[in-house]
């Protein structure tokens, strides 16, 4: 299939599968023609993962089962078509002024950069490193595979499923086409909702800030899963809502089936199921809604916690290591355990206590730590340049405040937050970003509700027009690459090497190893590139083959090489090291050891290069040594 059909096909299915899902729950004919779209779209994104996971378990990754699943799914538009009205008459019922026409140009420009990023190789590292790896050895395998790391291999899945059908159906085009797509769709979900609170302008202002915001153009495009789950907290929130608003026990199975596909696509859906509880308990028929919810979320997300717990003892592997007696010790130990939570130590750059609690926002917005990634990946100034506004709008309306509609959206964000924080997560602030859409409505609702047609109006914009000023700015920086790659005729090996650390020394192993060797790296970002099988080790997050700073034994650290049938090593560093210095054997260095002792056969050298950044070169490259090597017996020393 050719890359616009699958991605068109699965797209279909997509839309199907919700609509099937909403109408059985009796929920499709109440929502709005444009709202019967984009929920479908969201809640058949996840049924979709939902079921890629039973066929993976079934072994049927084959391209029959997957077209004949995305056929199937696509059946479901029938629903949609039944009295169907266009969608452009929800977006403004009267004509288009010059503040219209300017949002629709904003957005068509917008759509425009995403396209070139759509039509470019990957090349964000987390994407490279295993989003878009896992689907690729899924497919190789024909079947599920548990990956026994911690952190990125034994996570749970359901967004990551999606990937599997374009990449398998239309290649890698088709793929990046694909988490394209799902980045607008988010976008497009979060306007028909914030239609309930405000005007058609005002909504798609705020969709506007949303998919400009720096977090979401470094994200949507890739295979990060944030703004991919944008689409179930939208759902399981408004959801929550309308629960609370009709006592409809449907609303409630809606929002579990949402808050379970968060749990199916990140642990920190745990912690959000849990927000959503506690606001569903907090009412009148919180008890019974609140089993319902919990019951569809364990259906919806309990899977993968299941899949980890058969092959480790461990749902949420390796967290619980030391409080579970069955843990499966062959994947996991004491030490890696400590090295684990060095990382999380290394994560959080504030402490974790209330002051910091009420501090780490605006920390974060305007002065963010490394650790924070608030640079590439924050939220923006909009919601500080709004703050004015909502203080006002929340004193005035204090009294009214436990009868607003925007209260359970406010409540699930606090509490998802606080959780958050104070459970000693990662800091990195893209992990709140599915929950900022959230934040965007209640905000925007209050100061809009607030300012009405006062002079207050004036600041407002401005402080709308500031904020997208600076985010349109960033998204043409950020894409400015990919439209050059477009235009130019760049190949794809001269637009990598230029945009992916090290990426030298691929073409070369591609062209000269084959599929019966199996090369160790640590290049996490080239994993994804190769041709060939790769074993992707991690100091912390690996146990089978030890690279921590303290592991020194080279004997031990090629008898692990060994039983993991590696043949081939891809190496950075200089090969004779840095003269005095006792590090040159400990970890990932203990290659040097075995080269002079005979075990290593060096195959070819390269010089790689590395960027501060990739999207703007303000500096000279950084050069660096890599090397490949062959696993050589018959002179080994050891």
């Amino acid at each position: 299939m050719t890359a616009l059909g699958t991605v068109l096909l699965q797209a279909f299915c997509c839309l199907g599968l919700g609509a099937v899902v909403l109408r059985l729950l009796g929920i499709l004919q109440n929502l709005s023609s444009i709202e019967r779209w984009t929920w479908s779209f969201a809640v058949g994104f996840g049924v979709l993962g939902w079921i890629l996971f039973y066929f993976g378990i079934a072994g049927w990754f084959q391209a029959t089962p997957l077209i004949l699943l995305l056929c199937a799914g696509a059946t479901g538009l029938l629903f949609l078509m039944t009295g169907f009205q266009s969608i452009f008459n929800n977006l403004n019922s009267g004509s288009i002024d010059s503040i219209s026409f300017l949002i629709f140009t904003a957005f068509i420009a917008v759509a425009v950069l995403d396209i070139f990023e759509g039509l470019s190789p990957p090349t964000d590292g987390d994407t490279l490193a295993y989003h878009f790896v896992h689907p690729k050895n899924f497919i190789e395998a024909g079947k599920l595979l548990f990956v026994p790391r911690g952190g990125d291999g034994a996570i749970p899945m359901i967004v990551h499923m999606t990937y599997i059908t374009p990449l398998k159906l239309g290649g890698e085009r088709a793929l990046t086409l694909w988490v394209m797509l799902s980045g607008w769709a988010a976008t497009a979900l979060l306007y028909s909702i914030a239609r309930r609170f405000m005007d058609s302008r005002w909504s798609l202002i705020l969709a506007l800030v949303f998919i400009t915001t720096p977090a979401v153009i470094y994200g949507a495009g890739s295979g990060q899963v944030e703004v991919k789950i944008v689409m179930f907290v939208m759902i399981a929130a408004t959801s929550i809502t309308l629960a609370l608003k009709t006592g409809l026990m449907r609303y409630a199975v809606l929002a579990g089936i949402a808050a379970g596909f968060f749990m199916g696509a990140k642990f920190l859906g745990l912690l959000f199921a849990t927000a959503c509880g506690l606001v569903i308990i907090a009412q009148r028929q919180g008890l019974k809604q609140g089993v319902i919810f919990s019951a569809a979320a364990l259906i919806a997300g309990g899977q993968w916690y299941l899949w980890n717990y058969a092959h480790t003892g461990d749902p949420v592997f390796p967290v619980l290591f030391g409080f579970l007696k069955n843990f499966q010790y062959f994947y996991w130990d004491q030490d890696h355990a400590e090295a684990f939570n060095l990382i999380w130590v290394i994560e959080k750059s504030v402490p974790v206590n209330f002051f910091w609690f009420i501090a780490y926002p605006f920390i974060a917005t305007f002065f963010g730590h490394a650790a924070m990634e608030a640079g590439r990946t924050g939220v923006g100034p909009y919601v500080a340049l709004l703050l004015p506004f909502i203080f006002a709008a929340v004193w005035a309306s204090r009294q009214r405040i436990l009868k607003s509609t925007l209260l359970p959206l406010a409540a699930i964000f606090f509490i998802y937050y606080a959780l958050w924080f104070f459970t000693g997560s990662s800091q990195r602030i893209r992990h709140l970003l599915p929950l900022y859409p959230l934040l965007l409505i209640c905000v925007t609702a209050a100061a809009l509700g607030w300012t009405g047609r006062s002079k207050y109006m004036l600041p407002l914009t401005s402080a709308v027009l500031l904020t997208l000023s600076l985010q349109l700015a960033g998204q043409f920086i950020f894409n400015i690459n990919y439209a050059k790659h477009i235009f130019s005729g760049e190949t794809k090996q001269a637009f990598l090497r230029k945009a992916v650390l090290n990426f030298t020394a691929v073409p070369w192993i591609n062209k000269n190893l084959n599929t019966g060797d199996l090369l160790y790296t640590q290049e996490r970002q080239l994993t994804y590139l190769f041709k060939i099988p790769v074993y992707y080790g991690h100091w912390a997050l690996d146990a089978k083959i030890d690279t921590r700073p303290q592991a020194t034994n080279a004997a031990k650290f090629l008898s692990e090489l060994t039983s993991q049938k590696v043949t081939h090593l891809l190496s950075v560093g200089s090969i004779a090291g840095n003269k005095g210095s006792k590090k040159n054997t400990t970890g990932v260095r203990m290659w040097r050891a075995l080269y002079k002792k005979g075990c290593l056969k060096l195959m070819k050298s390269f010089t790689g290069t590395s960027y501060g950044s990739r999207t703007i070169k303000l500096s000279k490259p950084i050069k660096t040594e890599l090397h490949v090597f062959k696993i050589h017996y018959s002179k080994c020393q050891l």
